[in-house]
This record gives structure tokens, sequence and C-alpha cells, in this order.
């Protein structure tokens, strides 16, 4: 689902000012969640205005790349004793 509010182009301006894209490779490099992401976008743009598709889309025609991140659940594992995987879409950025 793609929305569109009046700070699109404020939004792509100020992540494009905060971060760059990057690589989980890279030593500088930074994985961050589209929710914290969004959390340091709207300390500065309105949060009513501005969610998290939002971000997505911005980051997206940014040329910013997610990556899986695989984490153990701790106490998931199942009757059969296998450990249950969680993953995250994370963001992998530098800072400006």
């Amino acid at each position: 689902m793609q929305t569109n509010t009046e700070y699109n182009e404020d939004l792509r301006n100020l992540l494009n000012k905060m971060y760059g894209p990057s690589n989980p490779t890279e030593k500088e490099s930074i994985p961050m969640t589209i929710t914290h992401i969004h959390e340091q976008v709207t300390n500065i743009l309105p949060a009513k205005w501005v969610d998290e598709a939002d971000v997505y889309n911005a980051l997206k025609e940014l040329g910013f790349q997610t990556y899986q991140e695989k984490s153990e659940a701790i106490g998931k594992v199942d009757k059969k004793g296998a450990v249950h995987h969680h993953y995250n879409l994370k963001y992998f950025v530098t800072i400006k």
C-alpha cells in the first residue's frame, strides 16, 4: 500500500541528509529497522502525518536495500526440541 502525504518530498530529503545506503559488509554500517528509522524521522516531521509505509517507500526510492537478519527466539522451542527462528528486515545505513 502506497501512501501519499504532503511530507513525502521533505521525508526523502531528510532521510537523504541523515542516512546513506550501506550493506552488512561495510565497517561503518548500522542495522536499523523501519520502526527505528520512523521514530528518528518523526522527531522532526509530524508523527501523525508520516507513517512507516511512507518511510519504507522513501527508502526504496532512495536506493536503500533490505537485508534479513535471523535471530533465535529464546524460549521458542517446540515439542520436538527445534528452536524457532525469528527474521527481521533491516536496512543497513551509514550516518551522515
